[in-house]
Formats: structure tokens, C-alpha cells, sequence
């Protein structure tokens, strides 16, 4: 029997995850969004027009601000009531040039309000046009024909020309290979293949990229973005499944990749010229040269694995990534998509990106989080027509996406995959952990209360994270050891239980070399003496393959459960031959029960 153990605590990446919006898989706490493969795609809305009507009235600034309730002000202003009184004492407006000297002249607001109003309106208005373009995109994607295939789970007869002998697609498989080529022949700007994690979406896109030189004649070169964990990996699988295909890995030092663009661009126009680049998201999108050699490629096609982290369009990273064109995109996730509009609208952007006279900065005023929170009587917090308004564009938005998204989950097509067995191991705290606990608890409950009358929600976020600290061990605190120590502690536990209990085990986390890590997956899944693997949450989520081990152990649950399943399912996906046992270790009476 071989174990992974995972623990979400990985040193420095542990304090850092907060703040690394790009990094993070999902929102937590989001709803999650999946869509339904039996659904039919109707595309004329009832409530278009009510939309519309909503729109067109409050366009005009003097309507709005004469008509407003102070909820509706302070949610599309962004105001506290006070500011919403203030406007209201105003009224009435008699036109733009009146509305502009009163709220000039009147205290504590502005005409700036005003200017404000309009960018959102300008923002829904680049919604719509987004939404549009998206509908009449849609319209022609998939056939029927294929439809009905895409959730076959037996073997096709007829493989792809590329594929090397001895290996065989399943038919659910090949059907996604026919679905991304029909995207690619109707001229679509890109797809989602969000397949359920170890459904081989590695295995679909090879096969891809081998049928477009094949039967399209179309030998790229392609782009392939991916974390560095699976760098490796992916040229393997490249390998393993069509070696035909010329395919090299654009990564390394700085002399390194200067050496490698030269001989790219020496053979890009040539026979030996490569099929497929291969790099990773921060050489694809920080050094000055590697973006102009991007650019300079001319890609055909630009494939993201793990493509969540590209859902903020306002990110360095996006931008960077949009900057290189292509005809064709593709996302890689495994991770359903969130029910956060500015996501949804991030992706949409990304595989359907908008015409230059969309504007994406005054998307972005629509989509700001407003920090204006108003109640009912009942603690409920109210929902206006402007509420109304962005959730049926999020819905919109979300049947926009369905047409150019496939996602497969394992219950659907993979009748023979082993089952997977969940299992919630409650931990009784220890004494000192106990009044360590308890500590926290007291002095985060005292400063949230400062901090909800300051108007903070930092010191809410931070006590969170402590607590979880408290409940995943008692010594990670520096009222016990110095930092020095401290610094280790967290990466360094479960090392110590395996030494104390002479367990030969591997470790892989945030501080492993990437040339380094496929060495490891392999020597652990060859070696039969070493039988636990030790990964953090964040190093062993991203596409890595650890089907010799049957049980996995969730030592430090992630606040976002969807990262725990991403981490399981690098044991439980295609190729797994047992039944793999997952046990979820969670301290009593703590803040680790409220996400399970």
C-alpha cells in the first residue's frame, strides 16, 4: 500500500495564499457552477427584454439619481448611507447641468458620482455586446451527431492516425478530440475542455494537436502554457502517446532560453520545424524577450492546462497571455467554473475575445466588488433591480459559456474506474492545543469586533487563517519558538513523524525544483520501500499523475474544498487500478469543521 499525504500548509506558501489572487484555483466560498450535458441550448431569454428595460431606464444620469432608492445609490455608487442621504435631500434634478452644480455644491459628495454612474452604464453596456457576440458565435458549433457521442465511455474503433501503437483512446475521448476540432474548423476563436480531473485531458489535447497536423494539415506550431509541476510531464505524455510529434520544452535560465529561441526561430520555416512549444506561466509571461518571442511565433493554436488561473482579467498575467496571438484558444481546467461574474466574463474574454471597440475597462467598472452591504429586519441583506440586473447577466453569461465548454464527470463515462472512498477522521485536540486554540479564538472574536466597527475585513481574513493554524497544530505560533524556527516547522512536521516512525518517504512542495519533480512521481511509483509521498496542496494539485498510490491522507484540509478533490484526484483518475481511500483529518470542535 503506498500513501500521499497532503498538507495545505507548505512553508511561506501557507501566509502567502491569500494574497496570491492569481494562484488560487477558486473563489472560496463560491457557488460552484456545473453545466448539465443533457441541456438543450436555447438561447432566446423571456427576460431579455425586462433586462433591457431595466437598462434603458436608469441610463439617463438625472433619472437615476431623481429615482433611486438610498440601496439602489449606495450598490451602483459604492457609497455609505450617509452620501446616499445627502443626494436624496437634493432632489429633485431638474437637468445634467442642475444635477452636476448640486451635487458640486452639496457637502460630503461630488459630481464625480455623476462620472461614476456613467462608466457602469457604459460597463453593462460592453456586457451586452460581449453576451451578443457569444450568442451568435454559439449558433453554429457542435452537431448533433456528436453530441450524442461525446459521452461514450467504450473504446472507438477508429483512433487518431498520430496515436502510437498500443495505445487506444476511450470513445468519450475521442469524441472531445472531434468536438476541439470542429471548434477549430468553424473558425471559433477557442473552447473549455473542463473534463472532471483524471478523465486525460492531456491524452485529448495530444491527440488534438496530432489530428490538426494530420487531418487538417495544419502543423502549428501550437503553444502550450502549463504550471511548472507538470512541465515534465506533459513532454513525457507528448512522448508516450504521439511521437511523431516534434515537441521541446521552452524553459530554463535566461542564457538557457536565449540559446533555445535562437533554434527555434531558426527551424520554425523549416521540415524540422517543432509541432509544439511547451512552457510554463511565468517564463510565458515575465521577461521582456520570452513575451516578444511569443508574439514573434505566430502560434496557431495557445493551450492553457489548469486555465483557471486566468480568471482575472485584470491581472498582469492575463494581459500578458492575451497579448499573444493566436486564432484558436484553449482552456484546460478541471475545476468547475465558479458562479463569480468576473470570472465567467474573464473566460468568455479569453476563448471569445472582444472586438477593439468593446471596452474591457468599463467591464471592469461593472464588475468592481461593491463594499456597501445593506439589511433587512431579518439580518437578510436585500436585493434591488440592480442586484437583479448583474445576476441575469451572470446567468446569461453562464449559457453564453455552455456551448463552448465540455466537461465529462467520471460517473458518466468510466463505469470501470475504481471507486473512491471519503473518510472523516475527527482528531481530538491535545491539552496545549486546546488553550492555544481557545487563545485565538478569544483575541480574533475581540479584534473582528474592532475591526467590523473600523470597516476592516483584513482582520477577519487574518483570524481565519489563524485558527486554522491553532487547529492544524499547536506549535505554529511565535509565542512558542523564534521565527527562525518557525519558518520550518510548518513543512517540517509530518518529516519529523516520518523519520520518528522510520518511514522511507518522498516530499514534494512550493520549494522543489521543477526539473526535479518527475524524477520523484517516477521513483516513488518504482520504488516499492518508499511508501508515503508528502505534497502540499498547492504543489500537488496541478496535473500530476500518482496512481501508485491507493490513500491519500488530508492532513491539512484547504479552506477551498475544491482544492482538497483536485489533490485526491491525482490518485483517482484513468490508469488507477484500486479503490482509493481518502481520509480527511479534522480537529474537533473547530474552524476546520465548517468547511466539510
Amino acid at each position: 500500500m503506498k500513501v500521499v499525504e497532503i498538507s495545505d500548509s507548505d512553508g511561506k506558501e501557507d501566509e502567502k495564499k491569500k494574497k496570491k489572487d492569481d494562484e488560487d484555483d477558486d473563489d472560496d466560498g463560491a457557488v460552484v457552477m456545473e453545466l448539465d450535458s443533457t441541456s438543450d441550448h436555447n438561447y432566446d431569454d423571456d427576460g431579455d427584454d425586462e433586462d433591457g428595460q431595466r437598462a434603458d431606464k436608469h441610463q439617463d444620469p438625472v433619472v437615476f439619481f431623481n429615482s433611486a432608492s438610498s440601496q439602489e445609490l449606495q450598490e451602483i455608487l459604492r457609497i455609505p448611507g450617509q452620501k446616499a442621504e445627502v443626494i436624496m435631500a437634493c432632489r429633485p434634478y431638474a437637468d445634467i447641468d442642475h444635477l452636476y452644480a448640486m451635487l458640486t455644491k452639496a457637502r460630503g459628495v461630488s459630481a464625480q458620482l455623476v462620472t461614476r454612474y456613467e462608466e457602469l452604464m457604459e460597463g453593462y453596456e460592453a456586457v451586452d455586446k460581449l453576451i451578443a457576440h457569444c450568442e451568435n458565435e454559439a449558433r453554429r458549433v457542435v452537431p448533433p451527431t456528436l453530441s450524442k457521442r461525446l459521452f461514450e465511455s467504450m473504446a472507438a474503433t477508429k483512433q487518431p492516425a498520430g496515436l502510437a501503437p498500443g495505445f487506444r483512446l476511450k470513445g468519450y475521448q475521442i469524441a472531445g478530440v472531434q468536438w476541439l476540432l470542429s471548434l477549430y474548423s468553424n473558425k471559433l476563436k477557442g473552447g473549455i475542455l473542463a473534463d472532471e480531473m483524471g478523465l486525460g485531458k492531456t491524452a485529448q489535447v495530444i491527440a488534438f494537436v496530432s489530428e490538426l497536423k494530420d487531418t487538417l494539415h495544419e502543423p502549428g506550431p501550437h503553444l502550450i502554457i502549463v504550471p511548472s509541476s507538470t512541465l515534465d510531464n506533459w513532454s513525457r505524455e507528448f512522448d508516450k502517446f504521439c511521437p511523431g510529434l516534434r515537441v521541446i520544452n521552452y524553459y530554463g535560465t535566461q542564457a538557457e532560453r536565449a540559446e533555445l529561441r535562437d533554434d527555434i526561430l531558426e527551424l520554425r520555416d523549416t521540415d524540422d520545424a517543432y509541432h509544439a512549444v511547451i512552457s510554463t506561466y511565468s517564463v510565458a509571461t515575465s521577461d521582456k524577450y520570452d513575451r516578444v518571442f511569443m508574439r514573434k511565433m505566430q502560434f496557431k493554436t495557445m493551450i492553457l492546462d489548469e486555465g483557471h488561473l486566468v480568471k482575472n482579467f485584470a491581472s498582469d498575467r492575463y494581459i500578458r497571455i492575451m497579448q499573444i496571438n493566436v486564432s484558436f484558444r484553449l482552456l484546460l481546467t478541471g475545476t468547475p467554473l465558479q458562479n463569480n461574474l468576473q470570472e465567467l466574463l474573464s473566460i468568455l474574454t479569453f476563448v471569445l475575445p472582444l472586438n477593439k471597440h468593446h471596452d474591457l475597462d468599463a467591464m471592469r467598472a461593472v464588475f468592481q466588488p461593491a463594499h456597501v452591504r445593506e439589511v433587512d429586519g431579518q439580518g437578510k441583506r436585500k436585493a434591488s433591480k440592480y442586484a437583479i440586473l448583474s445576476n441575469h447577466r451572470m446567468e446569461l453569461a453562464k449559457r453564453m459559456l455552455d456551448p463552448f465548454i465540455l466537461r465529462r464527470r467520471k460517473c458518466q463515462v468510466l463505469s470501470d474506474l475504481p471507486k473512491k472512498i471519503r473518510r472523516q477522521v475527527l482528531c481530538p485536540m491535545t491539552p496545549l492545543q486546546r488553550r492555544v486554540y481557545a487563545q485565538i479564538d478569544r483575541q480574533s472574536r475581540d479584534e473582528c469586533r474592532q475591526g467590523a466597527v473600523a470597516g476592516s475585513g483584513t482582520v477577519q481574513s487574518n483570524a481565519i487563517i489563524q485558527l486554522r493554524k491553532a487547529a492544524c497544530h499547536p506549535m505554529l505560533f511565535r509565542t512558542l519558538y523564534t521565527d527562525d524556527i518557525l519558518a520550518k516547522m510548518a513543512t517540517e512536521l509530518l518529516k519529523a513523524l516520518m523519520e520518528t516512525r522510520n518511514e522511507q518517504y518522498l516530499r514534494l512542495d512550493g520549494s522543489t525544483k521543477v526539473d526535479l519533480r518527475q524524477d520523484m512521481l517516477d521513483t516513488f511509483a518504482r520504488d516499492p520501500s518508499i511508501s508515503v509521498f508528502l505534497l502540499s496542496t498547492k504543489a500537488g494539485g496541478f496535473g500530476l499523475n500518482i496512481t501508485s498510490a491507493n490513500v491519500v491522507i488530508l492532513y491539512d484540509p484547504d479552506f477551498n474544498p475544491h482544492n482538497d478533490r483536485q489533490a485526491e484526484d491525482r490518485a483517482h483518475r484513468v490508469g488507477q487500478t484500486k479503490d482509493v481511500l481518502v481520509y480527511g483529518l479534522i480537529s474537533r470542535e473547530s474552524i476546520e469543521l465548517r468547511n466539510q
